[in-house]
């Protein structure tokens, strides 16, 4: 197998990750439920949650890139969610930036 793509779904309810294959077959996934409305950072470890869920199967060390997806509007040049409408938590949130520290 070539090296695995690290991805996750961030939604207003739930945060999907999971190692997915070059060719798209889903390798593994996890779910974690989303905290929309609490804090920045409760918002963050949920997203964490789900991703250490999956960084942790041996299959995800191959793995060296990442894709996100987030209901909202995102700056790419600076990597950061402006908004999103149902999580109210983050705004202006540099999710690349945090993405990448951890």
């Amino acid at each position: 197998m070539n090296n695995p793509i690290l991805a996750v779904d961030i939604g207003g309810t739930k945060v999907a990750a999971g190692l997915v294959s070059r060719s798209g077959e889903i390798l593994l996934a996890r779910r974690t439920p989303m905290v929309p409305r609490g804090t920045s950072n409760e918002g963050l470890r949920a997203v964490f949650r789900a991703l250490d869920a999956v960084r942790c199967h041996h299959r995800a060390r191959r793995a060296r890139s990442i894709g996100v997806s987030v209901p909202g509007w995102v700056d790419t040049r600076r990597g950061v969610l402006v908004s999103a409408p149902n999580i109210t938590c983050w705004r202006a949130l540099p999710l690349r930036r945090e993405l990448e520290n951890r």
